[in-house]
């Protein structure tokens, strides 16, 4: 159990090094979110459509 968290670990330190020096040279990673409005339309029933 041990040697698996050890090996866990020493994996996970691993990709966040690539991911650092990946992002250092392509000049970063940018999220943006974006807000969209929603608007809720009424449609009533038309009494002549029956």
């Amino acid at each position: 159990m041990l040697f698996g968290v050890m090996l866990g670990t020493g994996l996970w330190v691993l990709l966040a090094t690539i991911f650092n020096l990946i992002t250092d040279l392509v000049g970063g990673v940018r999220v943006t979110v974006l807000e969209e409005e929603v608007r809720i339309v009424s449609v009533e029933a038309d009494e002549t459509a029956l």
